[in-house]
């Protein structure tokens, strides 16, 4: 999917594909899959144990060069 010119990708456990889909908003995708070809990563998530280490170092190595992550989430 695409906004303003940018491809938006959603990974969210919560979400099931189908209705990121039938948004027409955002195609979703596992975040393992996303995070190397992003450009911008936001985090919208609570700190909760199943989101604690979320990107943790494994995946931020993950992310291309000059790739941008914004936590916007209420973390501890």
């Amino acid at each position: 999917m695409r906004s303003h010119g940018a491809r938006v990708l959603l990974s969210d456990p919560y979400v099931p594909a189908e209705e990121a889909a039938r948004s027409g908003r955002a195609g979703a995708v596992p975040l393992g899959r996303a995070v190397p070809s992003a450009e911008l990563v936001t985090v919208h998530a609570p700190e909760l144990p199943e989101t604690r280490g979320l990107l943790d170092g494994r995946r931020l190595a993950l992310l291309r060069d000059g790739a941008v992550v914004v936590n916007t989430g209420a973390r501890g």
